[in-house]
Formats: structure tokens, sequence, C-alpha cells
């Protein structure tokens, strides 16, 4: 029973419960000489202090549990302690780096390899191969480190266990950078990551934003490695608080005392009271963490929903299928090669940089004028005759000046798609970007039906590009503590069309700004 209870308690992440049951379950295990039950609160408490940094107390538990396997009566448990000792000395190899430990790691995957396999347990044997991909990757040998990949994933297959998935895209982003494969590396961080955040306790989120630090780095993302700094140190410090650190330090010098036979008399009236403490001070801290840790996790849930549901409407999906129709029938009527050519050059542009976009959360006001300018072309090409347009730029650098990626985009397609609908003249579709006052500005102007003579089919994508900007500068806000805004209005000057006036932070490229 207390080995279950020490179990829960450290996979849901109640570390000063898990302490004190895994401690309370070895000195037992200790009077009756119970080898099974010393090596499972052995493999918890090392785990507890691997997760606190302790590196010391972790490793002290290695050899005791060497000596117990040996009297291990339940063959079954045999996977399980050799694979914990394989990860022990991987953990203490990466600590130390002494390559016997190598060695020692090749023993016990390789034990634990052929028990498990005995008794058909495949979550062990997942394990198994995760410290031979281990073994691989720091004997560099990272082709095969990634052929081990591909058993891992096929166990995480065969057990449906989705909550391994962090742990797997992981150690491939590690791989995938030795191999010099930095982009497909922050790829596979990024999933690593976003699967953290769906199954993972805090603790150990809080370890996959610290290895996407340099990893997102080296791939030139730096402010993807910068926000996952930030988050790291956020959630790093709520975990591993001072008063914890105290909290399982009091165990442990509570577990050695109890141990001298000559001292339990005197603990004897004391225990209680240190006991009833302790539980209170456990109850309060563990309050206080449970309410902290649902305010970030509501948050955190908040801007996720919020950056997929971006990502589910970076570009109506019609505007692609009705384009390439166009295309289609130009192809077969026209006979000019190179205007085809031209066309579908700027189609594929188009769905290069949508997909490009929804990795990246800045685009340059340069960038954003010529993805503008190709897709505003190719809507003249699918309505000849049926509007003119005109972008002007006034901003001095915009190839250094930033704004968040295809911002402008839905709007303007609102403008072609519906404004200009059943129109009896040419419309004209002006956009301007200009700086004033700290501000970057951007106006979108068209002499279409106006905002309030939309035909009811066009009224769902009013809406639908309206929450597009709303949850860009949502984010927008939320990450730069900015004050950004905008408006959607009839245009009163002209009694036609409608004007949209959004107002962002100007914000630049750092890193080639002095060039």
């Amino acid at each position: 029973m207390l080995a279950l209870k020490a179990e829960y308690f450290q996979e849901s992440d109640q570390i000063e419960s898990a302490t004190k049951t895994a401690y309370d379950l070895l000195q037992k295990a200790e009077k009756i000489n119970d080898a099974d039950n010393a090596c499972s609160a052995m493999s918890i408490l090392s785990t507890i202090y691997w997760r606190q940094d302790d590196d010391i107390k972790a490793f002290s538990f290695v050899p005791k549990v060497i000596r117990y396997v040996r009297q291990v009566k339940n063959e079954k448990e045999l996977p399980v302690i050799y694979n914990w000792l394989a990860r022990s000395f991987e953990s203490m190899y990466a600590a130390k780096e002494n390559k016997d430990y190598l060695d020692s790691v090749e023993i016990f995957a390789e034990k634990a390899l052929v028990t498990a396999r005995k008794w058909n347990m495949n979550f062990q044997l997942k394990t198994a191969f995760q410290s031979k991909e281990a073994l691989a990757y720091h004997r560099g040998d990272f082709k095969k480190s990634l052929t081990y990949h591909d058993s891992i994933f096929l166990y995480i297959q065969k057990l449906n266990a989705p909550a391994q998935l962090p742990m797997y895209f992981q150690m491939r982003a590690y791989t995938l950078q030795e191999l010099g494969m930095k982009s497909e590396a922050a790829r596979h961080q990024d999933s690593a990551i976003f699967y953290a955040r769906k199954y993972a306790q805090p603790s150990y989120l809080a370890n996959y934003l610290k290895t996407g630090i340099d990893i997102f780095e080296d791939a030139g993302m730096t402010q993807k490695a910068l926000l996952s700094l930030k988050e790291y140190v956020l959630i790093k410090d709520s975990v591993q608080t001072t008063k914890r650190t105290e909290i399982i330090n009091e165990l442990k010098q509570k577990y050695e005392k109890e141990k001298d036979s000559k001292r339990i008399l005197e603990l004897s009236n004391q225990k209680y009271v240190l006991w009833g403490g302790i539980g209170i001070l456990t109850l309060l801290c563990g309050l206080i963490y449970y309410i902290y840790r649902n305010r970030i996790m509501k948050r955190d849930q908040l801007i996720l929903e919020t950056e997929q549901r971006l990502n589910r409407a970076r570009m109506n999906p019609h505007f692609f299928f009705n384009a390439l129709a166009s295309l289609q029938s130009f192809a077969i009527n026209e006979t000019d090669s190179m205007a085809i050519a031209e066309n579908l050059s700027k189609f594929s542009h188009i769905m290069r940089e949508t997909l490009e976009n929804t990795y990246r959360e800045y685009s340059s006001i340069q960038q954003e004028i010529d993805f503008m300018t190709e897709y505003l072309e190719l809507q003249q090409m699918r309505f000849p005759g049926k509007f003119n347009f005109e972008i002007v730029n006034s901003v001095a650098d915009s190839q250094l000046s930033l704004i968040p990626s295809m911002i402008v985009q839905p709007f303007v397609e609102n403008s072609v798609e519906h404004g200009f609908a059943d129109i009896n003249y040419t419309g004209f579709l002006r956009l301007e970007f200009s700086n004033h006052g700290g501000n970057t500005l951007i106006n979108i102007t068209d002499n279409g039906r106006g905002f309030n003579n939309q035909s009811p089919k066009s009224k769902p994508y009013i809406s639908r590009a309206s929450q597009i900007i709303k949850d860009r500068i949502y984010l927008l806000n939320l990450k730069l503590k900015s004050n950004a805004q905008f408006s959607i209005q009839n245009n009163e000057k002209t009694g036609q069309g409608v004007n949209v006036h959004i107002t962002l932070p100007e914000l630049y490229d750092k890193e080639n700004f002095s060039h």
C-alpha cells in the first residue's frame, strides 16, 4: 500500500507527500529485509532528488539498489529495477562524463530488455529501448539513435500512451540537432513542449522548456528561445521553492535519526507533534501551489487555444481552391507561357508563405507588402477588371520593422471577396503602412458595399476576420505588455466602403538592426 501511495504522489507531483511515504516504505522494508519494497522506495527517492537537482543524494541510492536486486523475489519487478538502474547510470554519466558508466547502462538495459520480453511487458520494453537510444546518443552513434526512436514510438503506439510523446519528440530533437538538422530539431522540440503542456506535470514541462532554449537558439529562433526561458524560470521558481527543500531535508534527517535505535524512545513523544506540523505545512503549501498552478494552467490553456485557432484560420481555404481553378482556366485560355509561369509562381509563393507563417510569429513590413501584392494580383486574375489596388509604405526601415504575420490579410480578403461583390463600378483598395508616436499604423480602405450592406453570406466571414485580429492583438498585448488595438467602420468621408485602422507597437528585428 505504501509503495502505491508513494508512486501516486510522485506521478501527481505531490513531492512532499511522495518523499515522506517513500521514506516510511524504506524504513519498514529495511526492518524486515524486504528487497522488493526497498528497491521501489529507493528508486522513488532517487527520482525525487534528481528532480530537485540534488545529484549527490540521488546517486547515493544506486549501489544500495544493486545490492538488493539480487534478493528480489518477484521476477516481474526485475525489468523495472534494471531499467531504473540503466537510467540512473545514464544520469550519472551526464553529470560526471565518466565513460565507465555507459558500460553499466549497456549491461542493465540489456538485462531489462531480456526480462521484459520474458514477461511481455511493453512499457518496460519501451523504457529499455530508451536506455539503448541514450547509450547510442552518448557514444556519438546518432544514426543508430534514430533507429531506436522507431522502436520507442512503436511501443508508445502499442501502449496507447500519448503522455510518452513529449519524451519521444525531445529525444528526436536532441539527435536531429547533433546531425545538424536544426530546423527539424526545433520542430520536434515544439512538439515535445506542446505534448508536455497537454500531459506533463509543471516540473516536467520546465525541463522541456529548458531544453527548448538551446535548441530554438541554435536554430536561429531567438524570440522563441526567450519565451521558453521566461516560462521555464516562472515554473521552476514555483516548483522548487526554499520551503519545499527544507521540508525534504527535515524528512531525511528524521529518517536518519529514526534508524538509530538508541534515539527511537527519545523521539516517540515528539514525532506526533512533528508529523502534525509537517502535515499542516504540507497541506498549506499544497493548497497555495494548487491555486497558483491552476491560474498558470488556465492562462497557458487560453494562449494555446488562441494560437491553435489562429493556425486554423491563417487563410480562407476557399481562396486556394478558387485561385487554382482560375489558374487552370487561365492556362487553358492563355497562350502566353511566361504569364502562366508567373501566376503559378505567385500562387506557390503564397502557399509557401502561408505555411511558413504557421511557425513564424512576426514578419517584416516589406515581407507583408510583397505577400499582399502577390495575393491581390492573383485576386485580380480571379476577378478581372473588378478592382484596382494601391499599397503605400512610409515606414523608413520596412525591412527591419516587424508586425504579427498575416494580420492584414483577413481584412483585405474580406474587401475583395465581399466588399466588391455585386457592385456595378470598379472597386479600389488602398493599404497604407506608417509610423507615428512610437506605433506602427496600418490603414485598409476600400470603396465597396460598406460594413452594413454586406450580403448575409458574408457576415460570418466579417466576424471571422474580426475574431482573427482580436486573437492576434490579445496574444501580442499579453506577451509584450503593449496596447495594440484596431477599429473597423464605414468610410464616412466617401459614403462608400469600409476603413480598418490597426495600431501596433513598433517592433524591430534586433539581430539585423545594426546592419
